[in-house]
């Protein structure tokens, strides 16, 4: 991944990272992975749905409606919404895969969070004086270990679904100020078709946990509309202050496609 380093004792024994202040890095995000323990937190606010990836599906919250903006995500950085994503809360922090399959601690070299340590009059260390990962750094790791456990968990009760068919096209289409568009590359459960199963599958899904993801899905659709809400209210807002100071909008509330589609598809 590009800009993405390895953490060492060599490149960053001498150096120090910041806490982010804000969401900008996430602005431009249509879509945010999720897992199952924070699942029941995230539908209160956000629609949930999967994404195609190779032949599985990955769970993810819906976070726009439009090419490169993120609805929960203000100019200035704020986020707007009732819930912050896993995903998110890490930041610059992630795992990766290393070669041999285990997973890694990085970080995002171009997030501008990661100063010399000399010459910081702020920020944590990566490694205390003994050469072992700083306190707070074995925090961020031990976050990272159990999201990434409950993700391949996540991914389990996802390929269950798909095993029973029961994933399907979510076709959606928004109208507003800007017209009639099409949402394409987004899935949900289908409902008449959980309700159709044998109780033997029914009962499988419930004691995998399975049924708890697919009626949190279910459930979450509806915010879809709110989505929509926000949006317009993000848009008449900054059409109110552009009028009123004379300048022009920065956000960009124009599919730019001459189709009217937004495709989720290569996410």
């Amino acid at each position: 991944m590009s800009g993405v380093a390895v953490i060492n004792r060599e490149i960053h024994g001498q150096k120090n990272w910041l806490r982010y202040k804000g969401y900008a890095f996430a602005g431009k995000d249509l879509v945010c992975p999720l897992v199952m323990q924070e699942l029941h937190k995230a539908i209160m606010g956000m629609p949930v749905a999967f994404t195609a990836s190779g032949d599985s599906f990955k769970l993810v919250a819906v976070m726009g409606l439009e090419e490169n903006h993120n609805l929960f995500v203000a100019s200035d950085g704020r986020w707007l919404g009732r819930y912050i994503p896993a995903h998110y809360r890490s930041y610059p922090f992630l795992l990766a895969k290393a070669p041999d399959n285990s997973q890694v601690l990085c970080v995002r070299e171009n997030s501008d969070l990661i100063v010399d340590a000399e010459s910081a009059s702020a920020g944590e260390p990566f490694f205390d004086g003994d050469g072992k990962p700083a306190e707070e750094l074995a925090k961020i790791l031990d976050f990272l270990n159990q999201v990434h456990a409950n993700r391949v968990a996540t991914q389990r009760i996802c390929d269950a679904l798909q095993k029973l068919d029961l994933i399907k096209e979510w076709p959606l289409t928004i109208k507003d100020a800007s017209g009639t568009r099409q949402i394409n590359g987004l899935y949900r459960v289908d409902e008449e078709a959980l309700h159709a199963l044998s109780a033997k599958k029914f009962l499988s899904l419930r004691d995998n946990g399975a049924l708890t993801l697919a009626y949190c899905q279910i459930f979450s659709m509806q915010h879809i509309n709110e989505l929509l809400l926000l949006k317009n209210t993000i848009a008449e807002a900054s059409t109110s202050s552009s009028q009123a100071e004379s300048i022009n909008d920065e956000l960009d509330f124009d599919m730019g496609k001459s189709n009217n589609t937004i495709d989720f598809s290569n996410i």
